[in-house]
């Protein structure tokens, strides 16, 4: 559920507007993302067996993803953002009980010798600690030079540290500043140097978003920031729930056909800007 108030909403405020369902969440995001790019995709997730679970299940298979259950029998996780009437989040609430849940011994249906042949893992830190660090290490386990790309998205501040010990491990990270400011104790400026910052933790590559300030990528070429493409002057032409998704396909995409961070944060943006506009 997305909260879309007709103006700027200050904490405490009560605005009219609008309430927008849509199906989300990180995870999913990507997936109809990387599927509408082209690329085989399955979303292995923790999808309830209720209404919402059926609809997201046939959405997905509409689309094109293959869905794989995995993790406890829970409901189907919800999500509630508030924008702040400018383009921008206020606030939002992550009730998740699928993915809090999943444990290292659900993951068995997933890390199957397919998967071992994909182009990308992609991990986003909703799962717990452990059930992350068991994909690491099946990652690891995988022949040397025949591996998959590892990548992840921290989520949320709240739940970047659960990436803290396993930053080493990943080819790329995507998040944005606040997240990186999380994962790194630290405070930064600007996004190029929030990601030379991550750099330093042994990533061989990481990307940072700063909302409408630059973003930045950084690898072992250096550090290149690009300016996203301007808004729409009417904020209300904005939606910002899943823009940073959309960006984080386009940009792995790229990479993957062999594009520098450069031109694949270029291809983010647009993806960025052209996801802001979709109203539903």
């Amino acid at each position: 559920m997305v909260g879309r108030p007709s103006g700027p909403l200050a904490p405490g405020g009560d605005m009219p507007g609008r309430m927008i369902r849509r199906p989300g969440g990180v995870a999913l995001n990507l997936a109809l993302a990387f599927a509408a790019l082209g690329r085989p995709t399955v979303l292995a997730a923790p999808v309830g067996r209720d209404p919402e679970g059926a609809s997201l299940a046939a959405r997905l298979s509409a689309r094109g993803v293959s869905l794989r259950r995995m993790g406890p029998e829970a409901p189907t996780g919800l999500y509630l953002a508030i924008e702040d009437g400018a383009g921008g989040l206020a606030a939002a609430v992550a009730d998740l009980p699928g993915c809090e849940g999943a444990a290292p011994e659900h993951l068995r249906p997933v890390l199957t010798p397919t998967a071992a042949n994909a182009a990308a893992w992609v991990l986003e830190a909703n799962l717990p600690e452990p059930t992350l660090a068991a994909v690491v290490a099946a990652h690891a386990a995988l022949p040397a030079g025949a591996r998959p790309w590892l990548v992840a998205n921290p989520a949320s501040p709240a739940r970047a540290a659960r990436l803290g010990g396993l930053l080493g491990a990943l080819d790329l990270l995507i998040c944005n500043r606040a997240e990186a400011e999380a994962l790194t104790g630290r405070r930064f400026a600007e996004a190029a140097e929030a990601a030379a910052a991550l750099r330093a933790f042994g990533l061989r590559e990481a990307v940072v978003t700063d909302g409408p300030a630059p973003a930045a990528c950084a690898d072992a070429d250096g550090v290149v920031a690009r300016i996203p493409l301007p808004a729409p002057p009417e904020p209300s032409l904005l939606m910002a729930t899943g823009a940073g998704d959309a960006l984080f396909a386009a940009f792995l995409d790229a990479r993957l056909r062999g594009e520098d961070g450069a031109q694949a944060l270029e291809a983010g943006l647009r993806a960025a800007r052209a996801r802001m506009e979709t109203l539903t």
